[in-house]
């Protein structure tokens, strides 16, 4: 039963007895007036099936009557069948809901630890790392060449260690000056 004529928030907040700011609103986000009317229709679908808008069972007033049909042995706030699948279906919104504003705050969290510094690409690390192990290895595999002369004419065994050590520790201080990579790169 669509309705032609054009409303405006007033009037349509006033046919559905509802809070003028929230029609407005959903108006302003490009819901027509049918829209807004399923949408109060179903809150108050629910409201009678006893479910909150956001989910949460409604609490009975005090001396809650059972229901006129005599066959369903329940109170008239116990929720039946399908307001159960509207009840799992509201738990599986708020799940989703709660899934992507956790995932938000993580992706934040990220981005602000890349500003920070804290936090680099995978492709920089990799690129370090390898950049690293090619100058050390290059250095490593240079040191017999350059060292088997001085080695074959020292006799002493401490002075054979301390040319090791000087050169490993060169090539560690040479290690230890690679520039991070930066984002040009």
């Amino acid at each position: 039963m669509a309705r032609t004529q054009q409303y405006g928030a007033t009037a349509l907040a006033r046919e559905l007895g509802a809070d003028h700011s929230n029609v407005a609103r959903m108006m302003r986000e490009g819901k027509s007036p049918d829209e807004i009317r399923a949408k109060y229709a179903a809150r108050a679908e629910l409201k009678r099936r006893g479910i909150g808008v956001r989910g949460k069972p409604l609490t009975a007033a005090p001396g809650a009557c059972f229901t006129s049909d005599a066959s369903q042995a329940q109170p008239a706030n116990q929720p039946d069948s399908s307001s159960e699948s509207i009840q799992k279906i509201a738990d599986s919104l708020a799940e989703i809901r709660l899934r992507k504003e956790t995932a938000l705050t993580i992706a934040t969290e990220i981005a602000n630890e890349q500003k920070r510094g804290e936090l680099v690409p995978v492709a920089w690390v990799r690129s370090w790392c390898s950049e690293a192990i090619k100058t050390f290895s290059g250095f490593v595999t240079r040191l017999p060449t350059e060292l088997r002369d001085r080695l074959a004419a020292e006799s002493d065994p401490f002075a054979v260690e301390s040319m090791l050590a000087n050169e490993l520790h060169h090539a560690l201080e040479i290690l230890s000056r690679l520039q991070w990579p930066t984002k040009t790169e």
